[in-house]
C-alpha cells in the first residue's frame, strides 16, 4: 500500500509496532532545497497540483529551510542534547554582523532540523516491531565552519526513544559539496573537517 502522507502523520495509518524494516535517508543539513529541484517529479506523481502546495512542502520538510526559517527569533531544541546544544550555540555566535545571513539564521536552521528530527524518531519508534530494523543514511554537515556529525546526534536521539543503536556505518569518504567545505564561510575551525556519508542502523 503507498500512503500520500507525512511519515510524522503515520498513526493514522500504521499500527504500532508493526514494521519490521525501515530504510530511508531523510533531508541533509546541508539547506539542500529539494522541493525546488525535484518540482516537475512532484507535479508528475501528483504531490504538487498548485504553487500553495509548493511552501505548504516547504513548512514539512524535515528541517525546514534556512530561508524560512532565518528570520524568526531563536529557535531551541525542544530535547536535552548538550553536546549538539553547544554547537548550535557556537553556530548562533559566529559572523553575527551579518544578521540572518549569520550564525544566528543557520543556528535556527539546525536546531529546526533536529526538531524535526526527533519527531521522525519518535515515529519510528513507535512503528517498528520488536526486533525491528531502521536505517537512516545521512551525512554530516560544516555550517558556518562548525562540523556537525549528524549521525552521532542522531544515534543519541534514537536511543532516547527506545531505540538500540546497534552501529553507525559509514559509506562514502566523500559527497558532493566537498570542495565548498573550506570556503571562507565553511572553514571557521574546522578547515580539516569533510563531508562524509553514514548509515545509523
Amino acid at each position: 500500500s503507498i500512503y500520500c502522507m507525512d511519515f510524522m502523520d503515520s498513526a493514522k495509518v500504521l499500527r504500532a509496532r508493526s514494521i519490521d524494516l525501515a530504510v530511508t535517508s531523510p533531508p541533509y543539513l546541508n539547506n539542500y532545497h529539494y522541493i525546488r529541484s525535484t518540482r516537475p517529479h512532484l507535479y508528475w506523481l501528483g504531490l504538487l497540483t498548485e504553487r500553495k502546495d509548493f511552501r505548504q512542502l516547504e513548512d514539512l520538510n524535515v528541517g525546514k529551510y534556512w530561508q524560512t526559517v532565518r528570520g524568526q527569533g531563536p529557535i531551541s531544541l525542544a530535547f536535552e542534547d548538550h553536546d549538539l546544544e553547544q554547537i548550535i550555540q557556537a553556530i548562533r555566535a559566529t559572523r553575527t554582523d551579518k544578521g540572518i545571513y549569520g550564525g544566528g539564521g543557520w543556528a535556527n536552521y539546525a536546531a529546526s532540523y533536529f526538531n524535526d528530527s526527533d519527531r521522525f524518531l519518535a515515529s519510528l519508534s513507535r512503528s517498528l516491531v520488536e526486533g525491528g530494523t531502521g536505517v537512516i543514511v545521512v551525512g554530516n554537515s560544516i555550517i558556518q565552519g562548525h562540523e556537525i556529525k549528524v549521525e552521532q546526534v542522531l544515534g543519541r536521539m534514537a536511543e532516547r526513544h527506545g531505540l538500540k543503536l546497534s552501529s553507525i556505518e559509514e559509506l562514502r569518504t566523500k559527497r558532493v559539496g566537498a570542495s565548498i567545505t573550506k570556503s571562507t564561510v565553511r572553514r571557521g575551525d574546522q578547515s580539516d573537517a569533510h563531508l562524509y556519508e553514514s548509515a545509523v542502523i
